[in-house]
């Protein structure tokens, strides 16, 4: 209804918003729709799944697709999940979008054949906060990683499915991946703590002739803690160590903070599923090594490369250093008891 200054006002309803949303987009008034979507937030009104899908409808059939990304940002910070039509319509739009610019560099695109190097660096994934709003930057590979991603957080065999098929989709377009989408997909596998994909991931990417990131390794290392085996997790770390740079750098591998918190997870929470206490105390010995060998410098394990004080900054590896602490003192103390 109308206000006495004879602005429109819109009731603190979700159904209200979204049906207004829907009206201006099927009216072409695009960036109304976009306008009161904004405003929502304002108004501490929340949008849910059908006013996203009713946003996405319009900007997708009126190719405004940062916009779109934009909508995909908010939906997987907020939880939810993106409806099949917006799934499919997503597809379609990057497909189309990766056609157009291969038909604008004049190539002939053969599946599965080749890579062509992607503008982003190899360093950088994604940045979810970057919100210009302008379609002109907006690549295919973009909206593809980004629906990746969305997917990611709602980890079960059907998401994990349709990432493998956005990835297809992809390679027979001709948007072949970089490492930022690989390092979605490798978020994909983690979450569902699938090795086996991830040791898939893992080939196709030095297939593609990439080279994995210190992301790639922290999903991996991830990917093994959720799974609940540190072994795998010691030999994707050792693997991540020995993995040479195919460039004239030969640069190595250095791991991180973030990459430890992985490791010791991977030891607590493969702890956590066993009952034998000297299975646990093995796992939970191998927690304190690990920070011990922080503090010494180690270089067998790269230990030396680990910031001490970052860990000591760090909640998390702080918290799984203490309980593995605690417990091996009340290990010890009822071995000596008996």
């Amino acid at each position: 209804h109308k206000g006495k200054t004879g602005e429109v006002i819109l009731f603190n309803e979700v159904g209200a918003w979204t049906a207004a949303i829907d009206a201006c987009g099927k009216a072409g008034r695009i960036k109304t729709a976009i306008s009161l979507f904004e405003k929502m937030s304002e108004l501490r009104v929340k949008p849910n799944t059908v006013t996203c899908g009713a946003l996405t409808d319009c900007l997708l059939k009126e190719n405004y697709l940062a916009e779109t990304v934009r909508v995909l940002r908010y939906m997987k910070k907020e939880g939810m999940k993106p409806s099949e039509v917006m799934y499919t319509s997503l597809i379609t739009s990057a497909s189309k979008l990766a056609e157009t610019e291969n038909e604008e560099k004049g190539e002939i695109v053969l599946r599965d054949f080749g890579h062509q190097p992607s503008t982003r660096s190899v360093d950088d994934d994604i940045d979810e906060d970057d919100e210009d709003g302008e379609d002109a930057g907006m690549k295919a590979l973009d909206v593809y990683t980004e629906l990746i991603l969305s997917l990611t957080s709602h980890p079960s065999t059907d998401k994990l499915f349709k990432v493998f098929l956005v990835l297809q989709e992809m390679k027979g377009v001709g948007a072949d991946p970089d490492i930022a989408c690989y390092n979605a997909i490798l978020k994909a596998c983690g979450t569902a703590g699938d090795m086996s994909r991830v040791r898939n991931v893992l080939n196709r990417i030095e297939i593609d002739g990439l080279v994995p990131n210190s992301k790639s390794w922290r999903e991996i290392l991830r990917a093994a803690a959720i799974a609940r085996d540190s072994s795998i997790a010691e030999e994707m770390w050792e693997a991540a160590l020995t993995y040479k740079k195919k460039s004239k750098t030969n640069e190595s591998w250095s791991p991180k903070t973030e990459h430890l918190e992985q490791l010791l997870s991977s030891y607590s929470r493969e702890a956590s599923k066993h009952e034998l206490p000297e299975v646990k105390a093995a796992l939970y010995t191998k927690v304190v090594e690990a920070y011990t060998g922080i503090e010494n410098g180690e270089e067998n394990l790269g230990f030396c490369h680990i910031d001490l004080d970052k860990v000591k900054n760090s909640h998390r590896a702080v918290k799984m250093i203490i309980q593995a602490t605690n417990y091996l003192d009340e290990y010890m103390s009822d071995d000596e008891d008996e």
